[in-house]
């Protein structure tokens, strides 16, 4: 899931970065490194992108301007700071090579003395920040209005991102513990390419749901509205993506690999039987039927091969699958047939 840019300004945040990011930070950073036995912030392990940067007196540029303005060649030491880093923003993960080459030439190296406040909470958030060498303590002011410490990087660690990416105050105050080095991305080559990337994730998953016949009669921007809902999952081969009988939260529709759809029969001595009722591709959806019809799920569904599907959660389908309802209902009735004659075939075999 992975366009020349114009001046891109993105008015709506992926729900599942909205998720990732309430249960990874009430601290405006991500943790790594050594945590020392303090509480840990949760990473994410899917991809996203986002964008909070509104119009204003200094926009995000143009990444073909940005590129005329940084150092033609990137220092190497820059160049290990950031690939080590890569992983942990989960922003990183959905740049292309340019985009890293961008970011890594605006890298600056800063020295911070041991007790120096980086930020405190509250602050307007400037910089991105990952840390080279050294002990920062991260802390926020609690209930109570002490000043608690959540969280230690000793030597390693990226933070300050979020207050960057969704243009607020910092949510929690950063201190040395000692000399650190750190190198910092400006606010304005982030955003920039933040906007550059959710324009390009956009115009993909557009260019993909135009492909899907389920939406063929779909206007534009009915399309870009359900590519605005949608969130990307990766799974490997034999990870269930649905189970059967769970709750339904979202619809899939597939973009890349396969997925077999199977249900499960009794037979005799209470015996269980996996009965195998179809197998889909790219293009292909599922999961609708439980949404639509407000049931549990109606198969299991397992990736065949490396799988890459978009998830429309359901409050969004409620709300933008309207127009492709009798579709649906069509297809979900021919489903219910070809199933109740696939068990027919498997009990008489």
């Amino acid at each position: 899931m992975q366009v020349d840019i114009q001046h891109v300004v993105c008015s709506h945040l992926s729900e599942l970065v909205h998720s990732a990011m309430l249960q990874r930070s009430q601290s405006d950073t991500i943790a790594s490194g050594s945590p020392n036995q303090l509480p840990q912030l949760t990473n994410r392990n899917r991809r996203a992108s986002v964008c909070g940067e509104p119009i204003g007196d200094n926009p995000p540029l143009m990444l073909d301007q940005l590129y005329r303005e940084l150092q033609a060649t990137a220092d190497e030491k820059a160049r290990s700071c950031y690939s080590s880093h890569k992983r942990e923003l989960f922003f990183f993960d959905n740049l292309n090579g340019d985009q890293d080459e961008l970011l890594i030439r605006s890298l600056k190296r800063e020295y911070i003395r041991s007790g120096e406040v980086i930020f405190r909470e509250g602050d307007y958030g400037d910089k991105v920040y990952l840390l080279e060498k050294g002990r920062v303590e991260i802390s926020k002011i609690n209930y109570q209005g002490e000043e608690e410490v959540v969280q230690i990087l000793d030597g390693h660690g990226c933070f300050g991102e979020l207050a960057v990416l969704y243009n607020k105050p910092r949510a929690a105050t950063v201190k040395t513990m000692g000399d650190c080095t750190v190198w910092t991305i400006e606010r304005r080559v982030f955003s920039s390419v933040v906007v550059a990337l959710n324009a390009r994730r956009m115009s993909n998953l557009e260019s993909f749901l135009r492909t899907v016949p389920l939406l063929k009669h779909l206007e534009d921007d009915e399309i870009s509205r359900i590519a605005d809902a949608l969130f990307s999952i990766d799974y490997s081969p034999g990870q269930t993506v649905i189970q059967e009988g769970d709750e339904a939260d979202g619809m899939y529709f597939i973009e890349k690999g396969e997925v077999s759809v199977t249900t499960t029969m009794e037979e005799d001595e209470g015996l269980e039987k996996t009965v195998q009722l179809k197998t889909l591709g790219p293009g292909d959806h599922f999961g609708e039927a439980a949404l639509l019809w407000k049931q549990p799920r109606m198969a299991t569904v397992t990736a065949i091969s490396d799988l890459t599907v978009a998830k429309l959660p359901s409050d969004s389908f409620e709300r933008l699958m309207g127009p492709c309802q009798d579709v649906m209902e069509k297809d979900i009735e021919f489903f219910k047939l070809e199933k109740d004659r696939l068990l027919k075939q498997a009990k008489s075999s």
